[in-house]
Parts: C-alpha cells; sequence; structure tokens
C-alpha cells in the first residue's frame, strides 16, 4: 500500500472523527451501543474458561446466542457451520479456537490455518472474514474489531487506500484491516478510544447517513475555504502545488507535455516544480509573460493566476471531492419519505470543476426525477456549498419557463449550524411542491425532444453568429458564463433573418465571427436555450427575447479574405449577407468547409481537450428492485449481482432452460437505468461480428465497421462514446477464444491496436478507461470501455451439443451466478408464479405442480416453461398440446425408455391423452 505512514493525517480524517465523536454522544439516532455490552459479556466469558473438548460446543453455542439478531456481527449461517463442525470433531476444533486466540503466532496464519482444517472437514463449510472477527472481538476487543465486508470496502474507498484487497486470503484480508484500524487508533485526537470505537467509526461513517452527509458537508466547505483563500494569495497557492507529493506531479507533467497556451504554462510550472527550481510568484508571471509573446494573440487575456494553476493542485482531490459528493447525494435520495420516488442516479453532481473547469469556489448537485430528460427541465431537490454558505431547497429547472418565483431555497451561513436532520425535515416539508413542480406540463413535448442529452450529427443545426467587437467579444464568455443574444435590437425590431433565431435548439453548433476590426471566425460555441426571454443591461424596462450561447474553444482565427475566397461557401447566407447580420443558418457541410480552413497542425492539446465528451457513468450502488420476477432466492440472487457489479465482474447467468435468466439480464439493466443490446450467440462466432472488420461499401471500398462490443460503448454516427450493457443469450454457443479476441486484454486493464485502419487512417485501438479519465475527444478511431460498461451473460447447462469448454482467461473476468429451479415445487409456489404472471385459476396450481415435478424427474426445466404451458391452458384448455409443444421438445437426448415412463408418469394428469404423446415421441425421437 502506497504511502502508508500518511494515512489518517489529512483533514478528511480530523472532520470525520469529530463529527463521529459528535454523532455517538449527541444523536438520538446513534443505536450502536449494543457492542460494547455483548463483547464485555463475551470477553468476561472466555478469559474465564479454558476451551476444551469438553465444553467447545458450549463454547459456540454462547457466542451463537451473543450474536444479536439485527445488526449481527456474523450471518448465523456461519455459526452453525462451525457449530456442526464442534459437534463432529470437538477436540480438533478446541485446538483450532485456542491456536487462534495464540497472539504470539501472526493472526494470518491462525486465521487461515482455521479454514484450511474446517475445509477438510468439509468443502463447503462457511467460515468467513465476519466469523473470525467476531469470534476474535468476542474474546479480546481492544485488541481485535468486528469486520463487515461492505463496510471494509467502503472504509477503503472513503480514504482513497488503493490496495488489492480481493487477492488476499481470508487471514490476510482480516490482518490488513486490523493494521488499519490500529493506525487510526494511533492518528485519532482522542485518547479514550479503543479499538471498538475504531471500529465503530468505521461502520458508522458508512452506514448512517446524518454522520455521512455532516461530514461531508463539513470537509467540502473546508476545502472551498482553501480554495477561495488560494483564488486570493497566488503565491500561496503556487506554495502549496510545491508541497504536493513529487511523485503525483511528475505524472501531472506527463500529462501536460507537448501542449500549447496556458497548458504550456502550466507544464513549465511543474518542470520548475520537479526540477527544484526557483518558483514563486514573481517566477511565474515572467514565466506567464514569456510563453504569451509566442503567440500572435493574447492567450492569457481571459486567465487568472487561479484558472491556471486550479488544475495542478485540485486534480490531486477531484475523486475525493465527487465521492463525498456523491455520499450526499445519495443521503437525498434515500430519506424515508422519498421511499417511491424515482431519481435518476448519479446526476446532477457538479464539483468544483463545474464552470468550464476554469475552477471554481462552489459545487451544487441537484435530484430530480428519472423520467426527465434532464434537469434542467425538472423540479430539482437542490444542494449547494461554497467557502461561506451552505444551501437546499426546491429549485425549478432553467428551462422550465417558470422562473424563480417556485424556488424555495434553505440558507445556512455557519457551517457548524448545518445538520442532515434539518436538511431532511425541510425536503420533507417540500415534497408535496416538489411533486406539484415535477407534473406541471412547463415545456412542449418539441423542446423536451431537443433536451437530449446527446444529440447525434445528423440532429444538429448549424450557425453563424456575428460580435461586434465594440459592443462585445467571444473573450468576456471564456470564462464558463453563457451570453444572452437577443433576437430584438434596441429600437424593439425583430434582427436581421429573425427566423434563424427561430430555429435554435440546445446543442446546435456555432462558429463565433468577430467583425470589424478584426473579422475573423475565432471560436467555437453551442447553443444552451432556445429563444425565451431575458434580461440585458440594454433593456432595462423589461424583457426581451433572445437566445443562450456559451463558448467552448478557441480556433486558430480564419479570416474573412480567406472565407470569401472558398467556392463553395458563396452561396452560404454570412457570405452572400457580407456578413451584415446577427445570426445565420449553415448547412452542416458550410460548418465543416469553415472548419478545415483551421490550420490543423497548429491545433493545441488544450484545444483538442476542450472538444472532449463525457465518458457516461451508472450509478451502481443503488438497490436492485426486480418487479416482473420471482425467485424464491430472489434476495441471494439480487445480492450476488449488485456485488458482482461493484466489484468490476462480468456476469454469467447459468442454469437449466426457462429459469428466466435473459429476463433477469434484462430487468437488472432496466433496473439500473442502463440501455442494453441483447444478442444470442452462435458457433459461428468471431471477432468480425464481435469486435469488426472491413466490409465493402457501395463504391467497392474496404471500411472498417465495428462489431457487437465496439457498437455498444461508442455511437458509430457521431463518434461520441455511449454506455449499452451487452446481454449475450446463450454465450457458451459460441467458441469463447475465437470470438472474443482481443477484448480479454482490453477488459483488464490494457490497450490494444487492432490491424484495421479507421477512415482517417488511424489503426482501431481498443482500450479501458483510465482511472482518472473522464472525457475523450471525438475521433474515429479509439474506442474507449467504460468503467461501468458490463456484459451479462446467460448459459444453458444443459447445452451440451453446442458447449465449448471455457477457458480459464475467460473466467476469471467473469462472475457465474446460479439461476436454478426451486429447491422445493409446491402448489403455493406455482400459485405465486401464477400471480406474477397475472394468470387467474384457481384449478391450475395443482395440475401444473404435479405436471413440474414429473417433468424434473428427467429434465430439469425453469418456471418459464411452466409459463408457456399454464398460458396455453388457459387460452386453448388442452394440456396434451402444451406437453407436446413445450415439454417433449426439451427431452432431446434422453433415451426414449426415458421418454415413454415419462409419458406414464403424466397419464396420472386429467385430460392427458398419453396416445397423442407416444405417437409424438415415436415421431421425434
Amino acid at each position: 500500500m502506497a504511502n502508508f505512514a500518511t494515512l489518517f493525517t489529512d483533514d478528511y480524517f480530523q472532520i470525520a472523527t469529530n463529527e463521529y465523536q459528535r454523532f455517538k454522544e449527541y444523536s438520538p439516532y446513534y443505536d450502536e451501543a449494543y457492542k460494547k455490552d455483548i463483547l464485555t459479556k463475551t470477553n468476561e466469558y472466555l478469559t474465564s474458561i479454558t476451551i476444551s473438548k469438553d465444553n467447545v460446543v458450549e463454547v459456540i453455542k454462547y457466542l451463537d446466542n451473543n450474536n444479536p439478531q439485527s445488526g449481527s456481527f456474523v450471518h448465523w449461517n456461519n455459526l452453525k457451520d462451525l457449530l456442526n463442525y464442534a459437534q463432529e470433531k470437538p477436540e480438533d476444533v478446541s485446538l483450532l479456537l485456542n491456536h487462534l486466540y495464540d497472539s504470539s503466532i501472526p493472526l494470518n496464519e491462525r486465521i487461515n490455518e482455521f479454514i484450511a482444517n474446517g475445509k477438510k472437514f468439509n468443502p463447503k463449510i462457511k467460515l468467513g472474514t465476519p466469523l473470525f472477527g467476531y469470534l476474535l472481538a468476542a474474546y479480546d476487543y481492544l485488541l481485535y474489531p468486528i469486520y463487515k465486508e461492505e463496510v471494509f470496502k467502503d472504509f477503503l474507498t472513503t480514504f482513497e487506500i488503493d490496495e488489492k484487497v480481493g487477492s488476499f486470503s481470508l487471514g490476510e484480508k482480516y490482518q490488513f484491516y486490523v493494521r488499519l484500524c490500529k493506525l487510526v487508533l494511533e492518528k485519532v485526537s482522542y485518547s479514550n478510544w479503543n479499538m471498538l470505537d475504531v471500529q465503530d467509526f468505521i461502520y458508522c461513517l458508512s452506514q448512517y447517513y446524518d454522520l455521512i452527509t455532516n461530514t461531508a458537508v463539513k470537509f467540502i466547505n473546508y476545502f472551498a475555504k482553501r480554495l477561495k483563500y488560494f483564488k486570493d494569495n497566488p503565491s500561496d497557492f503556487l506554495q502549496e502545488i510545491q508541497n504536493l507529493d513529487y511523485q503525483f506531479l511528475e505524472s501531472l507533467k506527463r500529462q501536460y507535455s507537448n501542449t500549447e497556451k496556458v497548458n504550456k504554462i502550466r507544464y513549465e510550472v511543474l518542470d520548475s516544480i520537479i526540477a527544484r527550481k526557483e518558483m514563486d510568484i514573481t517566477k511565474f508571471e515572467e514565466l506567464k509573460t514569456i510563453i504569451n509573446s509566442q503567440y500572435e494573440t493574447n492567450i492569457i487575456n481571459s486567465w487568472s493566476n487561479f484558472t491556471i494553476l486550479f488544475p495542478l493542485y485540485y486534480s490531486k482531490f477531484k475523486n475525493k471531492i465527487v465521492l463525498e459528493l456523491s455520499k450526499i447525494h445519495n443521503a437525498i435520495q434515500h430519506i424515508e419519505e422519498l421511499d417511491g420516488f424515482e431519481f435518476t442516479p448519479n446526476k446532477i453532481i457538479n464539483d468544483f470543476t463545474w464552470r468550464q473547469n476554469f475552477g471554481s469556489t462552489d459545487i451544487w448537485l441537484a435530484v430530480y426525477p428519472k423520467d426527465k430528460v434532464n434537469h434542467k427541465v425538472a423540479g430539482q431537490l437542490f444542494f449547494r456549498i461554497d467557502e461561506s454558505i451552505i444551501e437546499y431547497g426546491l429549485f425549478a429547472g432553467t428551462e422550465m419557463g417558470i422562473g424563480e418565483t417556485v424556488n424555495d431555497i434553505t440558507v445556512v451561513s455557519d457551517v457548524n449550524e448545518f445538520t442532515y436532520e434539518e436538511m431532511k425535515n425541510r425536503f420533507v416539508e417540500l415534497i408535496p411542491k416538489y411533486k406539484a413542480l415535477n407534473e406541471k406540463e412547463a415545456l412542449s413535448e418539441s423542446v423536451q425532444e431537443d433536451e437530449k442529452p446527446y444529440l447525434t450529427n445528423d440532429e444538429l443545426n448549424y450557425f453563424w453568429i456575428t460580435a461586434k467587437p465594440s459592443i462585445w467579444t467571444v473573450d468576456k464568455i471564456k470564462d464558463g458564463s453563457n451570453i444572452f443574444y437577443t433576437a430584438y435590437n434596441l429600437k424593439g425590431n425583430k434582427r436581421r433573418i429573425f427566423t434563424a433565431f427561430e430555429k435554435v435548439k440546445p446543442g446546435d453548433k456555432i462558429v463565433f465571427y468577430e467583425s470589424t476590426p478584426r473579422k475573423e471566425i475565432v471560436a467555437l460555441g453551442e447553443v444552451v436555450q432556445r429563444m425565451h426571454k431575458g434580461k440585458t443591461e440594454d433593456y432595462a424596462e423589461g424583457e426581451v427575447e433572445g437566445i443562450t450561447l456559451r463558448y467552448v474553444e478557441d480556433i486558430n482565427p480564419i479570416s474573412w479574405t480567406k472565407l470569401i475566397e472558398v467556392e463553395e461557401l458563396k452561396d452560404s447566407n454570412p457570405i452572400k449577407n457580407g456578413a451584415q447580420g446577427s445570426l445565420f443558418e449553415l448547412t452542416k457541410e458550410e460548418f465543416e468547409i469553415i472548419l478545415s480552413l483551421e490550420e490543423l497542425d497548429e491545433i493545441s492539446d488544450a484545444k483538442k481537450q476542450m472538444k472532449n465528451y463525457f465518458i457516461p457513468t451508472i450509478n451502481l450502488n443503488d438497490d436492485l428492485n426486480i418487479e416482473n420476477l420471482y425467485f424464491d432466492n430472489k434476495t441471494t440472487i439480487l445480492r450476488q449481482v449488485k456485488t458482482a457489479l461493484k466489484n468490476g465482474k462480468h456476469i454469467i447467468f447459468t442454469g437449466p432452460p426457462g429459469t428466466g435468466k435473459s429476463k433477469l439480464a434484462k430487468e437488472i439493466c432496466d433496473s439500473i437505468n442502463v440501455k442494453y443490446t441483447m444478442s444470442t450467440a452462435t458457433s459461428d462466432w468471431s471477432t468480425f461480428e464481435t469486435i469488426g472488420g472491413y466490409r465493402p461499401t457501395s463504391e467497392g471500398n474496404l471500411l472498417f465497421k465495428p462489431g457487437l462490443f465496439l457498437e455498444c460503448i461508442k455511437n458509430s454516427l457521431s463518434m461520441e462514446p455511449q454506455m449499452k450493457w451487452l446481454i449475450i443469450d446463450e454465450l457458451n454457443r459460441a467458441d469463447i477464444d475465437k470470438a472474443f479476441g482481443a477484448l480479454f486484454s482490453a477488459l483488464t486493464g490494457d490497450p490494444i491496436t487492432l490491424s484495421f485502419e479507421s477512415i482517417s487512417g488511424e489503426n482501431i485501438v481498443l482500450r479501458p478507461q483510465g482511472k482518472m479519465e473522464e472525457t475523450i475527444s471525438l475521433n474515429d478511431y479509439e474506442y474507449v470501455i467504460p468503467n461501468d460498461w458490463r456484459i451479462i451473460g446467460t448459459m444453458n447447462t444443459y447445452d451440451k451439443s453446442s458447449l465449448y469448454e471455457l477457458s480459464y482467461a475467460f473466467m476469471r473476468r467473469f462472475a457465474f451466478i446460479p439461476i436454478t429451479i426451486p429447491s422445493e415445487i409446491t402448489e403455493e409456489l406455482v400459485q405465486s408464479y401464477l400471480n406474477v404472471w397475472g394468470i387467474e385459476n384457481n384449478e391450475l396450481s395443482g395440475k401444473l405442480t404435479k405436471l413440474w415435478e414429473a417433468i424434473n424427474k428427467y429434465k430439469k426445466i425453469g418456471p418459464a416453461i411452466l409459463k408457456d404451458i399454464a398460458l396455453h391452458i388457459v387460452e386453448d384448455d388442452d394440456i396434451t398440446s402444451a406437453v407436446i409443444m413445450y415439454v417433449l421438445p426439451q427431452f432431446e437426448g434422453l433415451q426414449i425408455e426415458e421418454i415413454n415412463q415419462f409419458i406414464e408418469d403424466v397419464n396420472i394428469l386429467s385430460d392427458v391423452e398419453d396416445e397423442r404423446l407416444l405417437q409424438f415421441a415415436g415421431d421425434f425421437f
């Protein structure tokens, strides 16, 4: 583990421990005192006896009886298995317990030996890490902490501990956990803490929303104050950057190598710091002047010292800030009184980079309904923090056309007066307003249709907008602010070509042209808001209609002289009108021709970065909700799925036909709110179908066409990254190694360069998303696998005729989750399925139960086939036909004697015609 000594010494740790102490002492919701009561009693008991073969069963029963029913230390089945082990092998277990409590032996060795002996007794025995946490804490809670897997993982994430504990043995994992707890105990400022307090701190910081939120708010406010101080004191900001660890600064320097303009300044700052050259505010100003002089235009006109230095400092802390913001977002969504509302997961969460990455001293988030296309057209549960205040309440989206009159915001001016409880109560009070606001049809359907989060190139409009430098310049909006561009002149008359203003919609692309004296296209932008009313200084008496625009990126200036020389642009609206006007429509071809006039070899890396699009993410923390399927072990299945997905695993559902594997895969995607593509594997699959390959065009040329996998992660029209999970039905029908090819390596972190070339001539690259990577530039050759992208496969374990052997390289990338038939088939169970399927027939459950039992004697089938049978019987009242159509084909591969015996067995059911069954069996098999 990197930099172990510096753990738990930062400001977050101090804030978190202080908040926990207050929470424990004053919160009415704190409910963990039972731990000390129980463990004090077990400590006294275990230290007062000598464990032997004669009393070991009694000892384990005692520990089992003291394991609380709610908030349990360990799952009851672990203690049950341990008790069974002790009853069968009392001498062995007594020796193992005494060995476990021998502190002279390394902890991991004690635990691993216990497990190894247990597995020899019973390979299926359940002896998990929580069991050993309880056994050890029950013996000495001042030395050993209780353990919970999900709490431990949250602990690692919260404190950014990058340790691959998944590769540890159980003994190593618990020993590592103990080591971290001891380090917390050393670093905490409260002298009366013991190991139980540390465990309780870790647990509460993961499980109690009030503690989680209060800690996050205070930490973010503290960080905002630091940013504000650095904004006002750039000399100290420079010094703080120099105090960052050199390994981080080296990696940052590599990111800025071979860059231009402002990024070149950043590179030189990092280079000076790493080389331990002098770098104070005077040298920094000199550096800015030198680099600025290398360009014809003033490259730092819109940049302050703070905005230049901001990313050099903030990139170190960005992940932590986003994590804490996400915790607040999650806490709001899980307010008990909001249960039943469906929210858009993991949106909108804006950290200190939200102002176009220029850096800010405030953050904000919005919780809004899942059925809204984005937060701009929704009533929001809003939350904001800056260096001086915390704000929360109801906020109307800026595109709702309602204005601020409905907003209801509470302002807390002192962070120490903020409490989760008051925030929660306020949101609960606002529920009726929130509900009413989101039921309003504030926008027309056409507006909502235009507000798609990702527009393809074919859906965009393109415009030329003229800026008069005597009134405003593009430089004025490079700080991330928008500009409201009126559709009327100062006399109140419509501007020329008014119809262009009426066609504008959010997301449309713009070229900014600055008129005399520059007479150049200088930047690209996009539309933020269609025609709406707004205020400007020139219209002090009231509102006027206009459109809202934003700056996106600089381009190397394209002069008017060069534009009018291009034959293809002579009939374009701005050229025909001599640029005498405000807003002109362009065709897509005209827009692209204009951009082609820019000298491409001079485009800076900074400009390329401005074209980046966010790589989509998915929230994998929410509980799964599967409403349309019934499993007798649904809770276990969903827990396994959630854990596997959070741990970065892809999933394969295995089991007999008809158990609902494919339907479950689709339901999971729907629950997570992720789009998906579904395909059925075949033995003919190769990388041509999955990764892609050359295909002839209508002109006879060969062009690379992406395959099934690549189409899931990138829109082939717009070249924008996208997130579509891939569901592969009957995955084992494919030759896995042949079909998946290079995807194996890419799924485990290795970039792969394919032999195919894109239209631009670059080789196709398939690579995973980087750990710190959030955006990607648009190109035709690079395919990035998002960190949250998953494959869900289904595998029919009976399909032996086409079952390929799965390689280890394939299997270790997936979690295999069995979807089996119910362990016990009863009439009550069958009736439960009928209820889910919406089939009302009181006489049907008994027949189906007997039929299902008879089928499973010969071939295991799932309830989906039973549903087909039930629907057929309800519609046609012919059980014999249902058996012929849906059951007997499943018996392929059975001996004819077994099939005849099955027919004889089902003959006990009324209305079954055995002669028809025998005739079909004779013809079919």
